[in-house]
């Protein structure tokens, strides 16, 4: 949650809150109007060029701005169920569940 809270970027949905109960974090985060990339891959076996395009660089934007964090983050699960597309094209990563922070030594903090 820290970490999130931490992050701004287009391509993440933003978190809203977070509080623990029964001893599980539960976390607020911002509504994405769509679905994820898994659902739409099984609903359209095919997608076109341009719109792999557009979701490819876009997953490239916010992957750029992670790695270029001081110290970088590691998502650690890229993967089209954790990929939402919006019905307006737009593309937010989510679920940052198994997220590092690199150190120096290119070693990895977890963060759960």
């Amino acid at each position: 949650a820290r970490l999130l809270a931490d992050l701004s970027h287009p391509q993440i949905p933003k978190l809203d809150a977070y509080f623990e109960h029964e001893g599980r974090f539960i976390l607020i985060q911002e509504f994405v109007d769509g679905e994820t990339l898994a659902e739409r891959l099984q609903r359209e076996t095919r997608i076109s060029e341009g719109e792999v395009r557009q979701i490819v660089l876009q997953l490239l934007d916010v992957l750029g701005y992670l790695h270029a964090r001081v110290p970088p983050v590691i998502h650690r699960d890229i993967k089209p169920a954790n990929i939402m597309v919006g019905y307006d094209g737009m593309v937010k990563v989510a679920d940052f569940g198994l997220a590092k922070v690199s150190t120096s030594g290119g070693q990895t903090l977890g963060l759960t």
